[in-house]
């Protein structure tokens, strides 16, 4: 494995946009060298913000670090850019299993069969899916019942319920220099974002978002061009992408003016799935 992790690197080295940067992350994860293998595979986004491979590998990482919320974000990212991929649907019945939801397991573990048949993991996870009491819950899921190894097991305990706090953090440390929800009114619901000398600028960004999601719709309705997704300003050594999130809410992520295109809009459909999923529960 060092072999093959010196190999990958020194092409890595020779080739910085080649898909090594991606085998590379998946090598350093295989040898436990966990913030390593993040930190390649964020870079292999950056080159390829586009490629399923390269969310499934970050996400397997995320799990061997015990965040599966961020786990979740990438698998669900590789399911959107490629609905084919296997282990990006075993990963997915991985994380309902973890949280004993044996329905949604065993249905990703059946897509995930339908798409590679008579592979030796997929066959062992459904043996391991029907095997769980169909009444378990997360608890006994995380905690009385093995985790079935269909990716790397998680080697932490799930992290807390997202919090306006917390919502964000894993959007942060992907290479966001901020990230905001912000309400109809303009006012700052959850995230944090700051400028250059690391002043709070949360709520001036909100307040000048304030019934952008409204006039946006409508100006788009009037046009007839539908229902509007994203929105991307470019300014001064920043940019700034800003999308539609449940109930009028807005998400805006700011990222450095050298991050790609394609990855400001990855990290805003990322803070944008988050953002959802915990206005729809609050």
């Amino acid at each position: 494995m060092p072999d093959a992790i010196s190999r990958l690197s020194a092409e890595v080295a020779r080739n910085p946009g080649g898909r090594a940067s991606i085998a590379l992350a998946e090598e350093l994860r295989r040898a436990g060298r966990l913030r390593a293998a993040e930190e390649a595979a964020q870079r292999a986004l950056v080159r390829h913000p586009y490629d399923a491979d390269a969310h499934d590998t970050l996400a397997r990482i995320a799990a061997d670090l015990g965040d599966a919320e961020r786990a979740r974000d990438e698998w669900e990212m590789a399911l959107r850019l490629d609905p084919a991929h296997g282990a990006t649907l075993l990963g997915l019945a991985f994380l309902a299993y973890r949280r004993g939801d044996h329905a949604e397991a065993r249905r990703r573990a059946g897509q995930a069969k339908e798409k590679a048949p008579g592979d030796p993991r997929v066959e062992a996870a459904l043996s391991m899916i029907d095997a769980m009491p169909p009444a378990a819950d997360a608890t006994s899921a995380t905690t009385a019942t093995p985790a079935p190894k269909l990716t790397a097991p998680l080697q932490k305990p799930l992290p807390e319920p997202l919090s306006p706090h917390t919502i964000f953090a894993a959007i942060l440390a992907g290479g966001a220099t901020g990230v905001l929800l912000v309400d109809r009114d303009g006012l700052v619901v959850a995230g944090e974002a700051r400028d250059a000398q690391g002043a709070d600028v949360a709520d001036d960004l909100a307040a000048e978002l304030a019934g952008l999601g409204g006039e946006s719709g409508r100006a788009l309705e009037q046009l007839g061009l539908g229902d509007w997704d994203c929105l991307t300003v470019e300014c001064e050594g920043v940019a700034l992408s800003i999308a539609p999130a449940f109930d009028e809410n807005l998400v805006l992520v700011a990222t450095s003016g050298d991050t790609p295109i394609g990855m400001a809009r990855v990290l805003l459909g990322r803070a944008r799935r988050r953002a959802d999923r915990w206005l729809e529960v609050l």
